[in-house]
């Protein structure tokens, strides 16, 4: 017995262990875990009777435990809604122990809701930029414990990358500090401040204007009898506040609001003396010289040689074969009929045009200028029938931004970054490949090269007869600001690109550097202050127009204004040169038409609506001006010959002989003829 016996201290081990599994369970600490929620959304909309309608429903959601943002009142915590993976939103909870009612967050949702409607009413009015108030909710959470017997609540929206801006508050702040890249997209919270106190009567105005870029949230509505849209409704003192503040803008103008506290001072008006353009020696404002050629202008910028390569083409020759040989020839360009030499090479549209030395040539030598005083073209054989202009054919294609081409060979760019191309003959569209990464807004030709520039800071130069979906850009380069590029112009090897920060840069094509740029150096010397939409150079000047109401003279020699041209009360939109004659169009609804070397202008033209595209011809000029393009008769003194109603917003313009491509607002390309002239 006593051998089976266990030893004492077996038995006590045996009894440790007994206890030991006598023990709970372990836990594990979850408090870390981002654990799933049930929550109530309520989704509001508003009917066009303004009836308000909320629509719960319940989803499953997963709340960061850590806001990203706090701010007095509230902290924003990121969460994901289980029913929309992939998309991120922003739950903002009161900060305790600030307590609030229910009807807080519905009421706030409802203001952001109601906001939406003016934003689409404002969108209506077709803005440079157009705007958007968050979607606003509601969120219950059913699975935390009740505060006070309510269920623990929060406002919610969807979550936006970027950079956060407070444009103006319910306190009369308006934001002016932008610095740099202050130009009409930042006119555009303001506007529609001032948009809305006009369009209700002046019964209310929306404020507190924040976001990122034109993605609003969280404003905050005043009205006349201080009622509703919550405690931040300071009524006539909080509408006075904002109009003492307010200073109308270019954006203002545009949307035709009344001018509240418009600044009258006019820059750069009477301020500088008349002045001619200089010619050379034999030069006359007439047209009688040929004026002074590229290689008498180009030693006099710096950063350019003094005598440009000999090449046809205006890019690098290109490298001899391992053989020692040179590789074969490329197919010559497309060059135009002899009928249409008037029309070919130019850009059309928004942005500006150039001259007339644009055009494409089969010459292999570099192309020369045209004087700033050129003789006038040969007047084409037959007289062009100004009044019998129809719609000849609608072109199925790509909603255009700009237009050029020459011969058979149609270019357009889209608000997509695309580029477009159309057969003239056919009349249909041959093709079309991606460019750019934003708005395509500038086009130009020289000789067998296209240009093109864009929102997103680039210019690209291609091979107009390799133009394909597999054909590279042969030339690529970013403004060097990094600025948007709002129009492209060419004069033989330079191209003038005008950009957002008020800007024209000047760009050798051989070696697709910007060698020059034309802007104010210091506070007192004279440049634009707006962003830059239309550049034409002529002779030895440019021309630009700009947001800031301004047509300026700039001296390429010394790349300072010379002078500027008075009279537009609106953004000078488009600009168009041929011979000794420079057009100008703007949103103050006038055509300008100017003798350039002697800056006089000899005729105004009232247009239909705000100019958006100018394009001159011996024959005649074309105007694009809301949903119509008007024809003047250069030989009547401008006189209106024709009016043709496209029944949509026209946004360029292409003249090929007698045929008048159109770029609309939709995906067609409008192509009107003219009969000769009996």
């Amino acid at each position: 017995m006593a051998q089976n016996a266990a030893p004492a201290q077996d038995k006590k081990t045996v009894q440790e262990m007994f206890e030991a599994f006598s023990k709970p369970c372990p836990t594990f600490d979850t408090s870390f875990v981002n654990a799933p929620e049930k929550a109530i959304k309520w989704t509001l909309t508003i009917d066009n009777n303004l009836q308000q309608h909320w629509s719960p429903s319940i989803i499953l959601v997963q709340v960061e435990p850590k806001p990203f943002a706090k701010g007095n009142i509230r902290a924003a915590h990121k969460y994901t809604d289980l029913t929309h993976p992939g998309q991120i939103f922003v739950a903002k909870f009161i900060l305790g122990p600030k307590k609030v009612p229910r009807d807080y967050f519905f009421n706030d949702v409802l203001m952001q809701t109601f906001c939406s409607k003016w934003a689409d009413m404002y969108n209506r009015r077709n803005p440079p930029k157009k705007i958007a108030f968050l979607p606003a909710y509601v969120m219950e959470f059913l699975d935390r414990p009740a505060e006070d017997g309510n269920l623990v609540i929060c406002g919610a929206e969807p979550f936006i990358e970027g950079d956060y801006q407070k444009h103006n508050s319910n306190y009369g702040f308006v934001n002016t500090s932008y610095g740099h890249d202050s130009n009409e997209s930042r006119n555009t919270p303001q506007a529609f401040s001032h948009f809305t106190y006009q369009h209700s009567g002046k019964e209310l105005i929306v404020v507190d204007i924040q976001g990122v870029s034109d993605f609003y949230t969280d404003p905050q509505i005043h009205t006349k009898s201080g009622k509703g849209f919550g405690e931040g409704n300071l009524g006539p003192d909080g509408i006075h506040r904002f109009l003492t503040k307010h200073q109308c803008n270019p954006l203002c103008t545009f949307l035709k609001l009344e001018k509240i506290n418009a600044s009258r001072r006019q820059l750069l008006r009477g301020t500088l003396p008349a002045v001619t353009l200089e010619l050379d020696s034999g030069a006359s404002s007439d047209g009688s010289s040929s004026g002074l050629s590229d290689d008498e202008i180009r030693p006099q910028i710096p950063g350019l040689p003094s005598a440009r390569p000999q090449l046809g083409s205006g890019v690098p020759p290109p490298k001899p074969t391992a053989a020692g040989k040179e590789p074969p020839k490329r197919p010559p360009p497309r060059v135009p009929e002899a009928s249409d030499s008037d029309t070919s090479g130019y850009e059309s549209g928004g942005s500006a045009t150039s001259s007339e030395s644009d055009s494409m040539t089969s010459s292999t030598s570099a192309p020369v200028p045209a004087s700033p005083a050129a003789a006038p073209e040969a007047a084409p054989e037959a007289k062009w029938d100004l009044k019998s202009y129809k719609n000849a054919e609608n072109i199925r294609g790509k909603e255009a931004e700009c237009l050029t081409g020459s011969g058979t060979l149609l270019i357009s760019g889209t608000p997509e970054g695309n580029i477009v191309l159309y057969d003239t003959v056919e009349k249909k569209m041959k093709g079309t490949f991606s460019a750019h990464r934003k708005t395509i807004k500038g086009l130009a030709l020289q000789e067998n090269m296209l240009f093109t520039a864009s929102l997103d800071c680039m210019i690209k130069q291609y091979d107009v007869n390799t133009l394909s979906s597999s054909a590279p850009a042969t030339h690529e380069a970013k403004d060097p600001t990094k600025s948007e590029i709002n129009t492209l112009s060419v004069r033989d090897n330079l191209l003038f690109a005008g950009c957002s920060d008020k800007t024209i840069k000047v760009w050798d094509v051989r070696s697709f550097k910007c060698v020059q740029t034309l802007a104010a150096q210091t506070v007192s010397t004279l440049g634009h202050t707006k962003a830059v939409k239309a550049v034409c150079a002529m002779g030895k000047y440019c021309f630009s127009g700009s947001n800031d109401k301004q047509l300026l003279v700039w001296d390429l020699t010394s790349g300072q204004v010379v002078t500027n041209l008075q009279g537009h009360e609106g953004w000078v939109k488009t600009l168009h040169g041929s011979g000794s004659t420079l057009v100008s169009g703007s949103h103050d609804e006038t055509i300008r038409v100017w003798n350039w070397p002697t800056l006089s202008c000899v005729a105004e033209l009232k247009a239909k609506d705000r100019v958006e595209a100018v394009y001159l011809t011996p024959q005649a000029l074309f105007s694009a001006a809301g949903d119509y393009v008007e024809v003047w008769d250069p030989e009547k003194k401008f006189e209106k010959a024709n009016m043709l109603n496209l029944r949509m917003s026209v946004t360029c313009l292409f003249p090929h002989g007698r045929d008048l491509y159109c770029g609309v607002t939709s995906d067609q390309i409008r192509l009107w003829s003219c009969d000769l002239a009996a």
